[in-house]
């Protein structure tokens, strides 16, 4: 039987992205999932879109008001009811195999507490730019500050790390980097050295 995770995304005006986000996800192979989204006070469709969706794993949560990313991925982090909980950006894309190669992962080392995976770049037209890996981690803050650790929509982890561990709402667009920077010495992270998300990055 397959272990229940938690998908968390928030919101902001992604009229043109949530709709590849959410079926990415209803296209996984891994099937025993729950998405949580907030909706961070978006003024476009967003939320109407959102809504048009009637997977029963689908949970959508909204209270008009906008209070920025890491305020949102607190929230959902405190609404997480299963072991694993899997970030995501409204913008991305999950490979099809993404949520069972990173359970298999977790499960399969119990000393892991994070884990991350490679990105497939893409513009705002789906076309492929280029691709993101990562770097053999290293258990030090010199560590974080030159690499940054993970690409941060790729993480899933254990959600009791995730608990005791929240984001810091000081550090506006960088709450991973400080993360990691926070909590890399006492923690075990991983990388699946494979590409399993499409990382949308207009600029490329």
């Amino acid at each position: 039987m397959q272990t229940k995770v938690t998908v968390g995304i928030s919101v902001y005006n992604n009229e043109k992205t949530i709709k590849y986000a959410i079926n990415s996800i209803l296209n996984q192979s891994y099937t025993n999932w729950e998405l949580i989204i907030i909706d961070d006070g978006s003024t476009d469709n967003s939320l109407e879109i959102i809504r048009s969706y009637k997977d029963e794993r689908i949970k959508v949560f909204t209270d008009g008001k906008n209070k920025g990313l890491i305020t949102r991925l607190n929230q959902m982090i405190n609404l997480c009811q299963t072991d694993f909980f899997f970030r995501m950006d409204s913008d991305d894309i999950m490979h099809p195999e993404r949520i069972r190669k990173q359970v298999d992962f977790l499960i399969e080392n119990k000393e892991i507490d994070i884990v991350g995976a490679e990105a497939i770049v893409v513009d705002e037209d789906n076309v492929i730019s280029g691709i993101r890996k990562n770097k053999n981690i290293v258990k030090s803050k010199r560590f974080v500050f030159e690499n940054s650790v993970f690409i941060h929509p790729t993480v899933a982890g254990k959600t009791q790390w995730f608990k005791q561990n929240m984001y810091n709402n000081g550090f506006h667009r960088c709450e991973d980097f400080e993360l990691w920077c926070r909590t890399i010495e006492f923690s075990n992270f991983a990388h699946i050295n494979e590409p399993l998300l499409f990382y949308r990055d207009p600029k490329n």
